[in-house]
């Protein structure tokens, strides 16, 4: 044995800053049925933890806001955040329910979709 880590962090929270990948398990239009494009692309990407719901974006129900990039045209149901650099970025807010897996390294995440999309 090399080493011994004397501390490891075993909290079962994503921290601000981890990559995620999500289930909005609640998300319907209006008519009531489920709006597959917004489900598909939140359970098929990988979202970014960058602060928590403070009661600005719903009920405090709500604890993770989640930022995605390269969120396509048709794809409706993101709120809007402004960030550091003046720039808008699309969000959701999740519960912890709905985060599926989360990691500090992104490819970790992509490869537990690609893992999942594939049942192995």
């Amino acid at each position: 044995m090399k080493y011994i880590k004397t501390f490891e962090n075993l909290t079962d929270e994503p921290q601000i800053g981890d990559y995620v990948v999500c289930e909005d398990s609640v998300f319907n239009k209006n008519d009531g049925s489920r709006d597959e494009k917004i489900i598909d692309f939140i359970t098929n990407n990988v979202g970014q933890y960058i602060q928590d719901n403070d009661g600005k974006f719903g009920s405090g129900f709500y604890k993770y806001v989640i930022k995605y990039e390269n969120v396509p045209s048709d794809v409706s149901g993101f709120e809007f955040i402004v960030n550091g650099d003046g720039e808008l970025d699309k969000i959701r807010i999740m519960t912890r329910k709905e985060i599926l897996f989360y990691s500090k390294n992104k490819k970790d995440c992509e490869e537990f979709i690609v893992a999942k999309k594939y049942n192995v």
